[in-house]
């Protein structure tokens, strides 16, 4: 089991995990998402198929723009973030997303196919319907995340992810889980 995870993340048996590529810029990984994942689909253990969708990258991302009169950092709407890089008038010095959800974007497909666990959602303030959980260290070290929701179109897509601790999962996420790895 713990091979299977490692192999989800991208990490050798026994060796350092290999290096996510350079996260640069929102309009990289924008081209990234739309070459890689835009309009892809992966099954999870439970056979549904999730769909990856472009106006999902901003929150994949949890890209924030900074708000011109208060100065505070807002979530980003997708509608507008999307038609600014599709027309070359994105602002990257009003906007900040997370390097690391940046970095791991790219692995969720695995993650969604090959997780330890699937539990649903309890979370108020998280979006999402079910917790996809994958350990790449074990019970003791952190876990990655990914939620999942259906979308207007009544497709399952992933909202968001990220690293947390088994402490997070015990308080937001039901036990048992609907799914796990045996």
């Amino acid at each position: 089991m713990k091979q299977e995870i490692q192999t989800a993340l991208g990490i050798s048996a026994g060796a350092a995990p290999e290096p996510a590529p350079p996260v640069t810029t929102v309009a990289h990984l924008y081209t990234r998402f739309c070459t890689e994942l835009n309009n892809t689909t992966v099954k999870d253990p439970l056979g549904r198929t999730i769909h990856f969708r472009l106006d999902q990258f901003p929150y994949l991302i949890k890209l924030e723009h900074q708000d011109k009169h208060s100065g505070e950092w807002r979530t980003a709407k997708a509608r507008v973030v999307l038609s600014a890089l599709q027309d070359g008038t994105f602002d990257a010095n009003s906007h900040r997303f997370d390097t690391s959800r940046g970095k791991d974007m790219f692995r969720i497909p695995e993650i969604l196919r090959c997780p330890n666990a699937i539990h649903e959602n309890i979370h108020a303030r998280v979006k999402g319907d079910e917790v996809y959980v994958i350990r790449p260290h074990g019970k003791k070290g952190p876990i990655k995340v990914v939620l999942v929701v259906a979308n207007r179109e009544g497709e399952i897509v992933p909202i968001t992810s990220f690293w947390t601790r088994e402490r997070w999962l015990r308080t937001c996420a039901k036990q048992p889980p609907l799914w796990e790895k045996k």
